[in-house]
């Protein structure tokens, strides 16, 4: 349900008088945000939403940052409007149109926001209401630009609308969340959906690919070319050239078989033919093995960051994943990955970074991990990296470097065993190796700690407590 007539009317009864205005931004397609700079020169910020069921006018709290991107209206809005002064905003009759009077230098403008669901929009117009330009064009509607506007009379219906109950103190901040919170809730669904459906068709393919590999890995195509070729170098003074077969009698079993040989090539050139084929063969299969050892891993972090996205729990978690996922997204979602990995409070005051997959590893390793900073993982198994950020020249105590162990227990795949094997190095000891597969590094220098699983402690770090 969007705003009535009565809501909108203590709404923008508190809206100061006389705010110029800096500029007009965009949050997402009919969502309108206008910077002002009230008389007191404090800062405001007046957001027009046209979206269905959540239509509105407010004042946007001051600790709600809000989008700074322009897209074609906002552009123009600003274009005409910035520096202009608002000296008024009214609800003529009542209809849900609200009427913003704009004085600029040289002219005076009306932005009319009509805010009636499906039927939304935001409309410049200069002062003998001739339309300059909208956010929606109507032309069936004579809503395009040079057309006049209208404004509508006020309906005969008797029906007297007041502020909702939900509404306790100030109508406009609890509104305000309200919305916000609808908004988020149908983005937070809507994603989630979207990306559990691509990592599922994902996970399918990955599934079907490393399927296929592993049958071609474990097929004797190879082998079969090698005893062919062995066959015909035992048998070689019973074939010459011109020979289209060789029919011979299999060491291995004992039993005829028939090998296909090519006429234009001496018995020789044809053993060397099986032989050429057998090492080619081998070559393939050794990248086959290397494309299923990084579809393995991308199996692994794509089935991690289905089980997160199932588990998410709200929009920045959501955010933070998608850019794992590999998807796009504006700005302020952006802000909310700037730092990859989760992050622990460990003894002695030091910060733990646990990489959610494979690739978030890789980001991690790249933008949050130093040279002397520490680095554990689980031995022989798949599982999280754990930096640990040094402190200078803190020597890293034994109960921090056991937490952190903990860490890497917990996050692996190894997690549900009783004991594990961590080991741990700097970071500046890691080697890169020169392939595509995500969270793919080579320890150097490294040492081994051997740990039993301690409940209690692990469930602290996870509540990010100290003792």
């Amino acid at each position: 349900m969007s705003l009535n007539c009565e809501e909108i009317n203590q709404i923008i009864k508190n809206i100061p008088d006389g705010m110029m205005i800096r500029k007009i931004t965009e949050e997402e397609y009919g969502c309108f945000y206008l910077h002002c700079m009230a008389p007191d020169e404090s800062s405001v910020i007046v957001q027009i939403n046209l979206h269905d069921g959540e239509s509105g006018i407010f004042v946007v709290p001051s600790k709600v940052a809000v989008a700074q991107k322009q897209r074609r209206f906002s552009s123009l809005l600003s274009n005409r409007l910035s520096g202009g002064r608002i000296e008024s905003i009214t609800q003529p009759n009542n209809n849900r149109i609200i009427l913003l009077n704009i004085k600029t230098i040289s002219q005076r403008f009306y932005l009319i926001a009509r805010l009636w669901g499906t039927a939304s929009n935001l409309i410049l117009t200069d002062s003998d209401f001739t339309i300059e330009d909208l956010a929606r064009r109507y032309p069936k509607r004579e809503e395009w630009v040079g057309d006049k506007f209208i404004m509508p009379e006020s309906c005969n219906n008797q029906k007297v609308f007041s502020v909702r109950e939900s509404v306790q103190n100030n109508i406009n901040d609890e509104l305000f969340y309200h919305y916000t919170n609808q908004r988020n809730n149908r983005e937070f669904s809507l994603l989630q959906k979207r990306l559990i459906e691509k990592l599922t068709k994902q996970l399918c393919e990955l599934q079907a690919s490393v399927q296929h590999l592993q049958s071609e890995l474990n097929s004797d195509k190879a082998e079969n070319l090698r005893h062919l070729g062995e066959l015909i170098t035992a048998n070689i003074y019973r074939l010459k050239k011109g020979d289209s077969k060789a029919e011979v009698e299999d060491y291995e079993t004992g039993e005829m078989v028939v090998i296909p040989l090519d006429e234009k090539l001496s018995p020789q050139e044809n053993g060397k033919r099986y032989f050429d084929k057998y090492k080619k063969l081998q070559s393939a299969l050794t990248y086959q093995q290397e494309k299923l050892d990084e579809n393995m891993a991308n199996l692994d972090d794509t089935e991690s960051l289905l089980s997160h996205l199932k588990e998410a729990g709200n929009l920045e978690q959501l955010y933070e994943l998608a850019a794992l996922a590999g998807e796009d997204f504006n700005d302020k979602k952006n802000n909310s990955s700037n730092h990859a990995g989760r992050k622990f409070l460990l003894s002695g005051d030091f910060t733990a970074y646990v990489s959610r997959s494979s690739r978030d590893a890789d980001v991690m390793l790249k933008t949050v991990a130093r040279g002397n900073d520490y680095w554990f993982h689980i031995r022989d198994n798949a599982g999280s990296h754990v930096v640990i950020k040094n402190k200078g020249n803190v020597e890293l105590p034994d109960k921090t470097r056991l937490e952190a162990a903990m860490l890497a227990l917990h996050f692996s795949k190894s997690r549900n065993e009783t004991e594990g094997d961590i080991y741990f190095t700097r970071v500046k000891y890691l080697h890169k190796p020169n392939t595509k597969t995500p969270g793919l590094v080579f320890p150097t220098q490294e040492k081994n700690i051997k740990i039993k699983k301690e409940a209690d402690v692990i469930q602290r770090l996870l509540n990010g407590l100290e003792k």
